[in-house]
């Protein structure tokens, strides 16, 4: 889904359009303590109601989310208003209905119902965007007694199979803490120098994610992301080539940020956490779901490829 690829917690994406590359697949390791590490080589109108927000969620939810499960929920983005969700129509397939949800960004909950099918227009300009979304073609689901976000991506299921009460709480990340400790931990585990750690989320009660870039080596290079328990590390590798223009996604003038992450839900299941992260480039937005368990953090079906490059 990239030129390195690209579910704590993308069909994929052909990221000619939404991204340059994509990764060659996951890559983790994981120590049994973070001070006990293991030297492990990378691979090279009125007031809306509001939605339920992830803190409202219990730390320990009272039900597990089940992994085989997703392939019954799409992907959708909103209208400028919130009112209506648009998620791509497959050829053949059949879109959920019944007592739907759709999670947006940090878990936020709205509830939503099929409302038909809609056919692309003579203006439709292939993006997948607000500004575009009447002219899209795809299913169309009404928001029901709160708004959704203009422009923001969805994921749409029935709430028997995945609800808030499977929600873990998402949360800002501390941006004041210093990260040398990390650096030195995760410096031991890959056998790789880092350039900077940045912290992304807290996750659920101990759960960290963290935006990891290592030093360049020649053209090779490598970042990552990472989550830790206090205990253990798992990593997500993206390794890429070196390109001043296009190194991880288009147009990316061979740079990795933070703030090209966001996440969109987490979850506990009955083997680890379930995590949905999105990652924007220069072209769109991918959303990518990962398991994270065992100590691996592997990318699960399905995922999201948002076409969103400006004309």
């Amino acid at each position: 889904m990239r030129k390195l690829w690209i579910t704590l917690f993308a069909a994929v994406f052909v990221l000619s359009g939404c991204g340059a590359t994509s990764p060659n697949g996951p890559s983790s390791a994981s120590p049994s303590s973070s001070t006990a590490v293991s030297n492990e080589t990378p691979t090279p109108a009125s007031t809306p109601e509001q939605s339920l927000e992830p803190s409202e969620t219990p730390n320990s939810p009272d039900k597990l989310a089940d992994l085989s499960v997703l392939s019954k929920g799409i992907f959708g983005f909103a209208n400028s208003t919130g009112s209506k969700l648009l998620a791509e129509r497959g050829d053949g397939g059949q879109p959920p209905k019944g007592n739907l949800i759709a999670i947006g960004d940090q878990g936020r909950v709205v509830t939503v119902t099929y409302a038909g099918s809609q056919e692309e227009t003579e203006a439709d300009n292939g993006r997948q965007t607000s500004q575009n979304f009447d002219q899209s073609r795809g299913w169309l689901y009404d928001v029901i007694g709160s708004q959704a976000t203009d422009n923001e991506s969805y994921f749409i299921i029935d709430k028997s199979l995945l609800n808030e009460n499977m929600l873990l709480p998402l949360r800002e990340a501390d941006q004041q803490t210093e990260p040398a400790a990390l650096k030195a931990d995760i410096e031991k585990l890959k056998g790789r120098k880092v350039k900077s750690v940045s912290p992304l989320q807290a996750i659920g009660a101990d759960q960290h994610a963290y935006l990891v870039v290592f030093a360049r080596e020649g053209d090779n290079m490598l970042a990552s992301l990472a989550f830790s328990d206090g205990e253990q590390w798992v990593f997500h590798d993206f390794p890429a080539t070196y390109d001043e223009n296009s190194t991880w996604r288009v147009d990316d003038g061979g740079v990795i940020e933070p703030e090209q992450f966001s996440f969109l839900l987490a979850a506990a299941t009955k083997d680890g956490v379930l995590i949905g992260y999105k990652w924007m480039g220069a072209e769109g937005e991918n959303v990518v779901f990962l398991s994270i368990a065992d100590g691996k953090a592997t990318e699960i079906e399905p995922g999201y490829g948002r076409y969103m490059s400006p004309i």
